[in-house]
């Protein structure tokens, strides 16, 4: 079994002396000082990966340790090649982290919003309750895991793969980006929390060189009785290679399939869906890579 992550991204933070009516230079942040992801503003506050009131639906220890697997790979249509294989270990529960990386405007304004259109649908999911999900809880939902994964990608900054253009639309409009896919399904298994990956991927017409833009990148939530698999691209054609993830008892909620048997935006009755296990997440896992 191969996880696969890219290379580690640099941003580059610039910025602009000016003068006051006094002709005095205001105090400059520091240089390299981080600012909003979804809108480069400050102050900074700190935001949780997973809402911090998931605690009282899934209780977990939080002096656990938790193993952060990070890879850099190549992957082509026929080959992987493995480059880079490390293990970090992190102190505390996944669920339980918090970033530095959203202003106080973003974090307290449309993401709280967010955050609150989807509490009732989430804790409903990972109990596993007798629900049935309708178009417009499924948009709900869309938008969240939307925002959770960007939020989710800064823990493991090596394998950052999402553009920040991405992440300016979504703050704007709320629409989910070009070329994402989500699924979600029941879950009964060990894991509990986030595994994030991010690597590249060769289009078979674009020759591939070790310095192309990393393009792919793979996020799953494992919450209790709820599992959601993310993945998004920026790259044109590499989903052509990955077409064997909606018969791995997950729901695709976006985009939506119309005039097909499989999963529609027709309402989703929640215990319809066949439960996914450890060994199904191992399937999952394989169907990709």
């Amino acid at each position: 079994m191969i996880y696969l992550v890219g290379q580690k991204s640099i941003i580059f933070m610039f910025t602009f002396n000016y003068y006051t009516l006094s002709n005095k230079l205001p105090k400059q942040p520091k240089v390299g000082q981080r600012k909003c992801i979804f809108c480069g503003g400050l102050p900074l506050t700190k935001e949780h990966i997973i809402p911090d009131w998931i605690k009282a639906v899934i209780p977990f220890d939080n002096q656990t340790k938790n193993n952060l697997s990070v890879h850099t790979s190549i992957s082509t249509s026929n080959e992987v090649y493995l480059i880079e294989n490390d293990y970090k270990v992190k102190n505390g529960h996944r669920l339980s982290k918090k970033l530095l990386i959203v202003c106080r405007d973003c974090n307290g304004g449309w993401m709280s919003m967010l955050q609150k259109a989807t509490k009732s649908i989430l804790s409903s999911l990972i109990l596993d309750e007798d629900i049935t999900l309708q178009t417009d809880d499924i948009l709900k939902l869309t938008k969240w895991i939307v925002m959770t994964t960007m939020v989710a990608e800064y823990d493991d900054i090596k394998a950052k793969k999402i553009p920040i253009s991405d992440l300016r639309e979504f703050r704007e409009n709320h629409q989910t980006p070009a070329r994402w896919k989500i699924w979600i399904g029941r879950y009964n298994g060990s894991r509990l929390g986030f595994h994030h990956n991010g690597f590249r991927v060769r289009n078979g017409c674009v020759p591939y060189s070790i310095n192309n833009i990393d393009n792919l990148q793979t996020s799953t939530f494992f919450l209790s009785g709820l599992i959601i698999f993310v993945m998004s691209t920026n790259s044109i054609g590499v989903y052509r290679e990955y077409n064997n993830i909606g018969t791995i008892k997950l729901a695709r909620i976006y985009p939506m399939l119309k005039n097909s048997d499989s999963i529609t935006d027709k309402p989703i009755p929640w215990q319809s869906l066949k439960v996914v296990d450890d060994t199904d997440v191992e399937h999952l896992i394989a169907n990709i890579f």
